[in-house]
C-alpha cells in the first residue's frame, strides 16, 4: 500500500492519529490482567490447590501476584511453595538452559471443602534494559514426591524504544470485523531500515526463540491489511527516519462476532542495518489495548470483568 492509498484507506474508515503519544507501554500496566494465563491446578498433600495470576503481561519492575485456593473432601493445612522463574531459552544444540529462579515463598493453605480462604504470593519482578521481552512463569509445588505441581506463566517487557499507540475508529462497530492502527514512532537517532509489526490475542513461552511469542487468540484472528490489498508495497519494509511517524493498518476478525471485548497485543520491531544491508541492530516496543465493542441497537452488553 502507498503512502496516499494508506492515508485514503484511513480516512475512509474514520482513524484519528492521536496527536500526542501516549506514555511509554502505557496500556501493559491496565490491560495486562486481560491477558492472565487460565486457572492452573496443582495436586498437594490430598488436596486440589488452584493458582490463579492476576496479569499475562506486565512492564519490568513491577509485580506479579497469584491467589491460591487449596480444596479437599478433609479440613487440613497444606504447605505450597511458590517459585518465581525466569526462561533462560536454549543453549548450544538446541539444548534447553535450566530456568533461573527470581523469588520464592512458601505459603500455608487451609484446605476444606468447597476451598479454603485464598492465600496471596506477590513477587517484585526487577527493571529491565530498554526494548528487553521475558518470559517467567510461577509454580506451585508440595513437599512429597507424588504431589502434582501447576505452572502459568505471564511476558514481562523492558520500557519501550519506539513509540507506540494502538486504536481503531471512533466507534467499534458492534458486531463484526474492525481496523486496528498500530501507529509507530522512530525515537532513535537512527533511521530505521524497516518497521514490522505483530499482533495477536495470547502470549506464551518463547519455545526456541528468546522473547515471548504471540499467538492468534481463540477469539478472533488478525489480518494484515497491507496483505489483503496486494499492491506489492509493503509499508513494514519502507525505512523511517529519526522523528518520522507510520501507522500500520490490521484488520481484527471476531470468531464471536458479538464479543463484548477483545484484547490485542502488539509488537514492534525496527531495524537498523550497516552499509551492505546487514543487520546492525533492533530496536522493541509493545503495547497492549482492550478494544470495547458497543452494545447494537436494542442490545444490553455487559462488560467481562477483570
Amino acid at each position: 500500500m502507498n503512502k496516499s492509498s494508506l492515508v485514503a484507506f484511513a480516512a475512509t474508515i474514520g482513524l484519528s492519529v492521536p496527536a500526542g503519544w501516549r506514555a511509554l507501554g502505557a496500556d501493559i500496566p491496565s490491560d495486562g490482567p486481560k491477558l492472565r494465563p487460565p486457572l492452573q491446578h496443582a495436586q498437594i498433600d490430598g488436596a486440589d490447590v488452584a493458582m490463579q495470576l492476576d496479569r499475562g503481561a506486565i512492564l519490568a519492575g513491577n509485580t506479579i501476584s497469584a491467589t491460591l485456593v487449596a480444596t479437599a473432601d478433609r479440613a487440613h493445612d497444606v504447605t505450597v511453595k511458590v517459585t518465581a522463574l525466569e526462561d533462560e531459552g536454549y543453549g548450544e544444540e538446541r539444548v534447553a538452559l535450566p530456568p533461573r529462579q527470581v523469588g520464592k515463598r512458601t505459603l500455608k493453605l487451609h484446605a476444606a471443602p468447597g476451598g479454603g480462604a485464598p492465600v496471596v504470593a506477590t513477587f517484585a519482578i526487577a527493571k529491565a534494559s530498554p526494548g528487553s521481552a521475558g518470559w517467567y512463569y510461577l509454580t506451585a509445588s508440595g513437599p512429597k514426591k507424588d504431589d502434582r505441581s501447576a505452572s502459568a506463566g505471564f511476558a514481562v517487557y523492558g520500557a519501550n524504544q519506539l513509540a507506540i499507540a494502538m486504536d481503531a475508529p471512533d466507534k467499534v462497530a458492534p458486531m463484526g470485523p474492525f481496523v486496528v492502527a498500530v501507529h509507530v514512532k522512530n525515537t532513535t537517532k537512527q533511521p530505521l531500515a524497516s518497521v514490522q509489526a505483530q499482533l495477536g490475542g495470547k502470549l506464551g513461552d518463547p519455545g526456541l526463540g528468546s522473547t515471548p511469542q504471540i499467538y492468534t487468540s481463540g477469539a478472533f484472528e488478525i489480518e494484515n491489511v497491507d496483505d489483503l490489498t496486494r499492491d506489492g508495497d509493503d509499508d513494514s519494509e519502507q525505512p523511517l527516519a529519526p522523528g518520522a511517524e507510520r501507522t500500520l493498518l490490521f484488520r481484527v476478525v471476531p470468531h464471536d462476532i458479538e464479543a463484548d471485548e477483545l484484547t490485542v497485543i502488539a509488537e514492534v520491531t525496527g531495524t537498523v542495518r550497516d552499509a551492505n544491508g546487514e543487520w546492525k541492530a533492533s530496536f522493541r516496543a509493545a503495547d497492549v489495548h482492550t478494544f470495547v465493542r458497543p452494545p447494537a441497537d436494542g442490545e444490553t452488553k455487559s462488560v467481562a470483568s477483570e
